[in-house]
């Protein structure tokens, strides 16, 4: 999935920050329901996983054994880490 995402050049954890942020999500912090997690993989961001896929995904990532998908951490694992940024130094 990594790999996918940066081939096309595609951050995945602001999908996510908006179907967390949709009115008719539960509001949860940076928690989704494993339907808008399925959602934003297959439709969003055009992932097209299978269903055993995505229920591997789902298992990993819902530590709370609560139905929600903790998309912080699969973001964490997919998206590039962001870079340093220091504002002194002329680069």
């Amino acid at each position: 999935i990594a790999q996918v995402c940066k081939i096309k050049r595609i951050l995945v954890k602001p999908v996510f920050d908006d179907a967390a942020a949709n009115k008719n999500s539960t509001l949860s912090v940076n928690r989704v329901t494993a339907n808008q997690f399925k959602q934003a993989l297959n439709v969003k961001l055009g992932l097209r996983l299978t269903t055993s896929e995505v229920q591997v995904l789902l298992r990993k990532f819902d530590d709370n054994n609560d139905g929600m998908v903790n998309y912080v951490s699969f973001a964490n694992l997919v998206d590039p880490p962001e870079q340093a940024f220091d504002p002194y130094s002329l680069r």
